[in-house]
């Protein structure tokens, strides 16, 4: 590929510094979409300090949702970067490592843990349909019902995909035709208030970073021109603007979708303004592992907080505000100890990833 060898190594150190340390901050993101309380607590709108805990929740909320199409893009440049139909095999077993056996580890273990706990006395406080059943595990395993996995899921399927989709981005202008049109098909269904799969849903950040590994990987890869990400940096701030309307950006199932779609790319340009020199700390690259581990820890928190703290907006924002924070640091301590101690069981339960 005359692409790849315009490249320089700088570049790419560069290029794999960013990804490690952005997407360390991407699941931090995930994380505190998953603390938002606003559907927990009660915030009555006539009062200013709860409307405004309201507000910044949910407009932090909004933003954040670049986490996800970033961190599908990047997915898609990474395995089609250097694919070839003869090397498709050698890339499903290398994803079967990385995503299939921490797959099948991180949703059975809140299956089984939220199974226990329902056999307990406490079992009626939890709100969930988890035993041990078959329909149980099929609901938690296959379908993600209960678990965060959905998102390794997805980058599964399209995995499995690769020959049928590198076919369709080998046509460069066509390529992206095809994306454009299933942005305006999931436009259609989300207008209509009709259900579709995540991985249709997701689908177009994924080629999008298919197709930029294919045609474009020096524009994905070397830092771009200031003036490009000035430009970026504009647009990625007129897009936190527009989050503190969260009617369109969350409750609006249309023009939430096309705010997602919107942010991956400006941000990722944006970005560019650092330099991204130095070699990631170890702690930042634990993006997966945290993505794989922090629901199970965050919502037993949460539970907590309410229960003893009541319904009450000072704790509802003092409970979004740190208990990430707390759940993160538990969460890197855990792994520390963990790949210290346990190193070869570390490496297998998160892919070798961290």
């Amino acid at each position: 590929n005359m692409n790849l060898e315009r490249i320089s190594m700088r570049d790419e150190t560069r290029f794999f510094n960013k990804i490690t340390i952005v997407s360390f901050w991407l699941a931090i993101c995930v994380v505190y979409i998953h603390a938002n309380n606003t559907l927990t607590y009660h915030f009555a709108m006539d009062d200013i300090f709860a409307k405004s805990v309201y507000i910044f929740e949910n407009w932090a909320q909004g933003w954040q949702q670049c986490a996800v199409p970033l961190f599908f893009m990047i997915s898609g440049f990474l395995f089609f970067r250097n694919y070839a139909l003869n090397r498709t095999l050698s890339k499903w077993k290398k994803r079967a490592k990385i995503l299939l056996v921490p797959y099948l580890v991180w949703t059975q273990v809140p299956w089984i843990l939220l199974s226990l706990v329902k056999l307990t006395p406490y079992g009626k406080f939890i709100g969930t349909e988890a035993s041990f059943s078959i329909k149980s595990w099929v609901e938690f395993v296959l379908f993600c019902n209960g678990t965060v996995l959905w998102y390794v899921r997805a980058t599964m399927i399209f995995v499995l995909l690769s020959p049928l989709i590198y076919l369709l981005m080998r046509v460069k202008k066509g390529s992206l035709i095809i994306i454009v049109t299933i942005v305006i098909i999931n436009c259609v269904l989300c207008a209509k208030g009709i259900a579709t799969t995540e991985e249709l849903y997701w689908c177009p950040p994924f080629l999008l970073g298919a197709w930029f590994a294919i045609w474009k990987p020096d524009f994905f890869i070397s830092r771009t021109k200031a003036k490009n990400y000035r430009i970026a940096m504009c647009v990625f701030a007129v897009l936190l603007v527009f989050a503190i309307n969260s009617k369109y950006t969350l409750h609006t199932p249309l023009t939430q979708y096309l705010y997602k779609m919107s942010l991956p790319l400006p941000l990722w340009y944006a970005l560019d303004i650092f330099e991204f020199k130095r070699k990631p700390k170890w702690v930042e690259t634990l993006s997966f592992p945290i993505y794989c581990t922090h629901a199970i820890i965050l919502e037993m928190f949460e539970k907590v907080i309410y229960v003893l703290g009541g319904n009450s907006i000072w704790i509802a924002a003092i409970s979004y505000i740190f208990t990430p924070i707390v759940v993160v640091f538990l969460l890197v301590v855990c792994m520390y100890w963990c790949r210290r101690t346990l190193p070869r069981f570390y490496q297998v339960i998160f892919g070798n990833r961290g």
